[in-house]
C-alpha cells in the first residue's frame, strides 16, 4: 500500500486481507485445527494451577518438524460443601444445642461414604472437630483431613 493512498483504497485493501485470512473462508487443508478432544486421567494430587504434559499433542515447532508436547493447567472449581485447603477439606455442619450440650453422633458425608461423628460434650460453637486421612488424596497414597466447623 502506498503512503499517499485513499480511504477507498485502505478500505477496499483491508476487506481483501480480512477475506484471504478469515477461517471459514479458507480451503479445509489450509484451516488450522483449533479444537481436539482428549481422553486422560486426572492425578490423584491434583490441585489449582498443576499441569500435565501431553507429550507430542502439542503444535509443530516448524512446518513439517516434530510436535512439541502440550500443557494443561489444572482449575479446581469450588464444591458447594467443601472448601479445599491444601490437601485438606472443610465444611460446616449443623450441630443442634442439645448435641453440642450432651454430646453426640453425627453423620457427614465423606468421599468414599457416609461416615459417623462423635461430637463431644460441651462443644462450643466454632470448634472444628478433624477426622483425619478423610480428606483429599495425595500422591504418595495418603489423605489429607477433613475439618468440620459446628
Amino acid at each position: 500500500m502506498e503512503r499517499n493512498a485513499t480511504e477507498g483504497d485502505i478500505k477496499k485493501a483491508y476487506r481483501k486481507l480480512t477475506r484471504e485470512n478469515h477461517p471459514d473462508l479458507q480451503p479445509k487443508e489450509k484451516k488450522e485445527e483449533t479444537e481436539r478432544k482428549f481422553k486422560l486421567k486426572i492425578p490423584r494430587d491434583a490441585r489449582d494451577g498443576k499441569k500435565i504434559r501431553l507429550k507430542g499433542q502439542g503444535g509443530e515447532a516448524e512446518p513439517g518438524g516434530e510436535q512439541g508436547d502440550l500443557y494443561l493447567k489444572i482449575k479446581v472449581l469450588p464444591y458447594k460443601l467443601f472448601l479445599l485447603r491444601g490437601d485438606d477439606l472443610e465444611e460446616e455442619v449443623v450441630i443442634y444445642l442439645w448435641q453440642a450440650t450432651l454430646g453426640a453422633k453425627i453423620s457427614v458425608t465423606a468421599l468414599d461414604g457416609s461416615v459417623r461423628v462423635t461430637v463431644p460434650p460441651r462443644t462450643h460453637a466454632g470448634n472444628k472437630l478433624r477426622l483425619r486421612g478423610k480428606g483429599m488424596p495425595r500422591k504418595d497414597g495418603g489423605h489429607g483431613d477433613r475439618k468440620l466447623k459446628g
